[in-house]
């Protein structure tokens, strides 16, 4: 039997050896040029050079950078950066205490939360984005996007959900559900809307002979006086703005005609009336009559 022996294990190596030969011809150089895996777990920070495939999970105690393209379910990344250079497909929760950083095409089908994120490319989104800021191309999503401050879009935004933002700057066109910006909403292009449009009273304003200056706080401005009194200067907010006197005391508040304010003569806004100006350039224009009610 042991004649057998040593032949046959001589043959069964030379054939190990062959196959590992084939083998490292068709694996890639760099051990880290593609991962495939069921779920990475790293207590430290992480830098992957290539591909990322997982069946499961991501989790990073510290930061993650991946170069290449990522495919993943959960990411969850404890650390502060997030920065993925390629393609990036999550397809359930993507989330990062700090910053999210993608150069390429993002796809999730689960919720985005972070503190900043940023998009030189386009984000397409099935669940809700939470977060500080969001920076991005172009925007669509299907549920909420929440911006605890500023949303920057440098393109469209259609956004299936509620749009909840302290500062919204879209230069493309903006579909939503519903808007709500606590601070200004700039929209470069065209601005739909499906429903009522609610303007939010601003803070009342007594108007007074001593008063020198008139500034407006919102588009649409409650004025009050004590007697019947006459102003002159409506203020110079930017060009464009719209805003609308509405009379809600008791006695009459007259605009007077001046070089800044264009009028049909001067303008008495009595008890319960009200009165509409646009500011274009350095002037206020009367857009409308009177509404003597």
């Amino acid at each position: 039997m042991n004649k057998f022996k040593w032949p046959l294990m001589a043959a069964l190596l030379a054939v190990l050896m062959a196959a590992s030969v084939v083998y490292a011809q068709v694996l890639p150089k760099n051990p880290v040029d593609w991962l495939i895996a069921k779920r990475i777990t790293n207590s430290g920070t992480s830098t992957l050079a290539g591909i990322v495939t997982t069946g499961s999970d991501v989790t990073v105690g510290g930061d993650l950078a991946v170069t290449g393209d990522l495919t993943s379910g959960a990411v969850n990344v404890i650390g502060e950066v997030l920065t993925i250079a390629g393609q990036n497909f999550v397809y359930d929760t993507l989330g990062v205490t700090e910053t999210l950083n993608v150069t390429g095409t993002t796809t999730l089908a689960g919720a985005t939360s972070a503190s900043s994120l940023e998009l030189s490319d386009n984000l397409t989104m099935t669940g809700a984005i939470i977060a500080n800021t969001v920076t991005a191309t172009d925007v669509t999503t299907v549920d909420d996007v929440t911006a605890g401050d500023d949303l920057i879009v440098t393109d469209d935004a259609t956004i299936g959900g509620d749009l909840v933002a302290n500062t919204a700057t879209i230069t493309g066109t903006a579909q939503a559900a519903d808007v709500t910006a606590t601070d200004d909403l700039v929209v470069g292009d065209d601005a739909t809307i499906g429903g009522l449009l609610t303007l939010t009273p601003a803070t009342l304003i007594t108007v007074t002979e001593a008063m020198t200056t008139f500034a407006a706080t919102g588009a649409i401005q409650p004025i009050a006086a004590a007697s019947a009194v006459g102003i002159d200067d409506l203020g110079t907010p930017a060009t464009g703005s719209l805003m609308i006197l509405v009379n809600t005391g008791a006695q009459t508040v007259t605009i007077s005609e001046t070089a800044s304010i264009v009028s049909a003569g001067n303008v008495a806004v009595g008890a319960g009336d009200t009165a509409v100006y646009a500011y274009v350039g350095t002037k206020w224009y009367q857009i409308g009559p009177l509404g003597n009610n």
